[in-house]
């Protein structure tokens, strides 16, 4: 169950590129607060290079710990979770060994992990250094119309002060008959 008023149409997707040999915590922290701050409804995906091991870092591990924002590719349980995605060698094929790094990440509040089918990395792009990293999402569920009752409330007569009792009687009795039919079906 959502929140009234909350548009749930489409997601977001942030894009983060942290820089070498810094401390990235206060980005990282800036870019967690922005997913935050969207909703806890809305699927919102961060995509970069991290330039380190995210769960290597104790603030994005605390958050981890604490679900409150997920590795896509260790939350589906992929056999790529845990490989290099970045190598400055000449000629990397995505072998572990001597400068392979796993430095890019796919992340998500719990609304877009649950989104989330499969999670790969492809090596054959041609792109120097960098893998890519491929998310397949079950948008189908997502997009499913859901009823929802609304619990009815009481009549505003107040708002009409000019009328008489009969005939606010007879204007909330018009309104019920409306939905007469509807409650009779469910």
């Amino acid at each position: 169950v959502t929140p009234a008023g909350v548009d749930l149409h489409g997601f977001y997707v942030a894009n983060l590129y942290a820089r070498v040999k810094s401390n990235n915590d206060p980005l990282f922290e800036q870019a967690v607060i922005a997913m935050k701050r969207r909703s806890r409804h809305i699927p919102y995906f961060l995509v970069g290079d991290f330039q380190e091991d995210v769960h290597s870092n104790a603030y994005m591990a605390d958050l981890f710990n604490a679900e409150e924002i997920y590795n896509v590719a260790t939350f589906v349980r992929s056999p790529f979770a845990h490989q290099p995605t970045f190598c400055y060698r000449r000629g990397w094929t995505g072998q572990p060994g001597a400068g392979a790094t796993t430095i890019d990440f796919v992340l998500a509040n719990a609304a877009g992990a649950a989104l989330v089918k499969q999670f790969e990395i492809d090596y054959t792009t041609g792109v120097v250094g960098h893998a890519l990293l491929r998310v397949t999402l079950s948008v189908e569920a997502y997009m499913d119309t859901v009823l929802q009752w609304v619990p009815p409330r009481s009549y505003p007569v107040e708002c009409f002060p000019e009328m008489e009792w009969d005939q606010k009687d007879l204007l909330a009795e018009s309104v019920v008959s409306l939905y007469d039919d509807a409650f009779e079906v469910a």
